[in-house]
């Protein structure tokens, strides 16, 4: 068979190859809008990739100025989950943009409002936005390093750019081969075979030393590549992060050329097109090649590389908020906040506001505020004048109370929107201390873990800024009764004489009275029906008046003597103040 003949063989092959591709494409390209469809404001299944989760924070750490949501506080809310039950993006840049703004709350309302026009903007335009969707998509975030890894990874590279021959030789031996082939058909093919296959060799062993560097290089081109397609896409809104995308993209235009013929766009998708590709970096070594120059580009340009990251991120952030709220539903779900200033007017149904009150006194309104991770959530109403002080059994619902006041505030100075039918605020720097845990490694006790972190709230108040908010669920419960009450209204009195916004709950009654000056005094109850116990999950005025610690035991069926011994020392501590048992 001549050589025309195999050159014919050869085209139509490669003909066939580019028609299954170009039907790959476009069945992917189907596939992809459906789901894009699909999502768009249906709620998520809460599952976490524990590899990408250990990531996600990395733009968070890059750009944390101090003033974030600190680990405790984050870690008080479930922040993890609630991250998961709004991360409607398809993108590594959009996950952790959206990871960062949840973690940096800010004290400027014209900040706000421009999120909030842009939110609402992709939220109505829905072909701008699902063409946005498109290209976050093909972008993807099953990368196991964030981009500021790979940076990391890179910086190692820098040094090792000068390979030689090492990479060049392989190119050099095919083309020699080539070239035989066409002196001495026979030679030159059996060259060209043994060639192939030590290049192959030869480009997996150089592949496993370099692939940290490569991969790193791959999310570059795919994280360009996406940008150029949305810097084409005509938006009347996001101008600042459109303008940083376009005017970014062209500096690296000769970047993604030269990884044009050298990175799969779609590692693992099966496409034929990128099958071939990967088989002629192995004989060619293309994407060695290119290593040097690639890194030189990157080099010295990695500040416009995280602005442009920032700019992408931001659009897939707007856009995922609109998604999660489109899941809440407006007016069902969840309001915009407003921010209580001199001249605010202070409504709200349900909501009673004594004439008598300033509205400089007022630190926050609520209606019908409640817990978005609860499946049947009862929702409470509340004005907050100042520091809070909150009674109630176990299960009754102080600490859910505690974490969707919290939560809503940081979403209101977050994403500008709060789970509630209205929601009146002022700004503040949110702390808590909650769900604290001994520390085994650092060797501290849970006392000295729970002193430690509400001392942290004590210090933040020394600093500049906006009021601090601060939420303390069983105040110093690691340590005994009398010296738990002596400290912890102390430490409540202090905050609350400092400034602090401090809403705390409480099992000791006792508190209640000696704080009365500095708290308003607010419980939740249950009521014990025969073998039923009802909790209401209501906010009442005052402080729990309701003993049913001892009833409840005998609810669960414990001992009857044990249940009328324990009464009887209630009853006599009560009318003694000293306890006796018998």
């Amino acid at each position: 068979m001549n050589f025309e003949v195999w050159a014919g063989i050869f085209l139509g092959l490669l003909l066939l190859v580019c028609i299954v591709g170009w039907q790959e494409k476009k069945r992917s390209l189907k596939n992809c809008k459906k789901r894009l469809q699909k999502d768009y404001g249906r709620p998520l299944t809460l599952k976490n990739d524990l590899l990408r989760m250990e990531c996600i924070p990395a733009y968070y750490r890059a750009h944390d100025n101090g003033k974030g949501i600190d680990d405790i506080t984050w870690n008080d809310l479930g922040m993890d989950q609630i991250f998961a039950m709004m991360n409607y993006t398809y993108s590594a840049s959009g996950e952790e943009y959206l990871y960062h703004i949840l973690r940096t709350p800010v004290d400027r309302e014209e900040e706000l409002l421009v999120r909030e026009q842009e939110i609402q903007y992709f939220m109505e335009h829905e072909d701008k936005r699902r063409s946005l969707q498109m290209i976050f998509m093909r972008m993807g975030k099953k990368d196991q390093h964030s981009l500021y890894e790979y940076l990391g990874f890179l910086r190692e590279a820098y040094g090792k750019r000068k390979v030689g021959l090492a990479v060049w030789l392989p190119l050099c031996l095919v083309i020699l081969s080539v070239i035989l082939l066409f002196v001495r058909t026979g030679v030159g093919l059996i060259m060209l075979m043994v060639v192939i296959s030590y290049n192959i060799f030869h480009y997996f062993n150089q592949k496993g030393k370099l692939r940290p560097y490569l991969s790193g290089l791959q999310f570059l081109v795919r994280l360009f590549s996406a940008g150029r397609a949305a810097g084409q896409i005509d938006l009347e809104i996001c101008r600042e992060q459109v303008s940083e995308i376009k005017e970014i993209t062209k500096t690296f235009l000769p970047f993604l050329k030269k990884a044009r013929f050298v990175f799969a766009g779609e590692a693992g998708s099966g496409n034929p097109l990128e099958i071939l590709r990967d088989y002629v970096n192995m004989v060619f070594h293309f994407d060695l090649i290119q290593l040097n120059s690639m890194l030189s580009m990157i080099e010295s340009r990695e500040e416009e590389i995280d602005r442009f990251n920032t700019a992408l991120g931001y659009l897939e952030t707007m856009i995922a908020i609109g998604s999660y709220r489109t899941c809440l539903k407006q007016g069902e779900g969840y309001c915009t906040p407003e921010f209580i200033s001199t001249d605010t007017k202070i409504t709200g149904e349900g909501i009673t506001v004594d004439d008598e009150t300033k509205t400089s006194d007022i630190k926050q309104i609520v209606l019908d505020g409640y817990h978005p991770m609860l499946k049947d959530p009862v929702s409470n109403s509340y004005q907050m004048n100042g520091p809070m002080l909150l009674t109630g059994s176990n299960a009754s619902g102080k600490s859910t109370f505690l974490k969707t006041m919290a939560l809503n505030q940081l979403f209101a100075q977050t994403v500008h929107m709060a789970c509630a039918k209205k929601f009146q605020t002022r700004f503040y720097r949110i702390y808590s201390s909650m769900a604290l845990t001994d520390d085994l490694c650092g060797g501290d006790s849970y006392f000295m873990v729970e002193i430690k972190a509400m001392k942290r709230i004590i210090e933040k108040r020394k600093t500049e800024g906006v009021p601090v908010l601060c939420f303390i669920d069983e105040v110093l419960r690691g340590t005994n009764t009398v010296e738990r009450i002596a400290a912890s209204a102390q430490i409540l009195k202090s905050l609350a004489e400092q400034g602090v916004i401090c809403v705390a709950a409480t099992h000791d009654i006792e508190l209640t009275m000696l704080l009365e000056p500095w708290y308003e005094n607010y419980h939740f109850t249950e009521s014990v029906d025969g073998q039923d116990v009802t909790f209401s999950y209501r906010l009442l005025n005052g402080r729990a008046d309701s003993r049913n610690a001892i009833r409840l035991l005998q609810v669960m069926g414990y001992d009857a003597g044990l249940i009328e011994d324990a009464e009887a020392m209630a009853q006599e501590f009560i009318r003694s103040g000293q306890w006796k048992i018998r």
